[in-house]
């Protein structure tokens, strides 16, 4: 009898995430990445939810049918406020930083795109004073990769 083997590599992804640190709010970010990289990045209708529920973390995503590619930044990092139940404290809110990934505590937002744009991408977006730190996502939390899978 015939046998046969299938070998299918692990990460058969067509996109790399790009980590990356800035100040900016999502929204002024994704329109300086339109700008300096001739993308149409757009906010999506539906935000990405948390595992509670409670938070949710925009998403901007742009498909060029061109050069067939997609592009999407997503926000890593949301801030919160709320209330406390006793008048008593000193302060009446009290902000909370919640993360989509917990292990990057450190990336402010994940830039999904094709690795043939990766390293142009990447080395325009090292050369701008608005954005603080950008490199690809380390290959031990590649898993990241996969929640990420629309």
């Amino acid at each position: 009898m015939l046998k046969h083997t299938l070998f299918v590599p692990k990460e058969e992804s067509g996109h790399q995430l790009l980590c990356l640190h800035t100040s900016l709010p999502s929204h002024q970010l994704a329109f300086f990445l339109n700008k300096n990289l001739n993308i149409k990045l757009k906010r999506d209708k539906n935000d990405l939810d948390a595992r509670n529920n409670t938070e949710q973390y925009p998403v901007f995503s742009y498909c060029c049918p061109k050069e067939k590619s997609n592009w999407r930044l997503i926000v890593n990092k949301v801030q919160t406020s709320g209330q406390f139940e006793n008048s008593e404290s000193l302060f009446e809110t009290t902000e909370q930083v919640h993360y989509l990934f917990n292990t990057l505590n450190s990336v402010d937002f994940l830039l999904d795109l094709d690795p043939a744009h990766q390293v142009n991408v990447q080395n325009k977006l090292q050369k701008s004073p608005l954005i603080q730190s950008c490199y690809p996502l380390p290959n031990h939390l590649a898993y990241i990769k996969q929640q990420l899978s629309f």
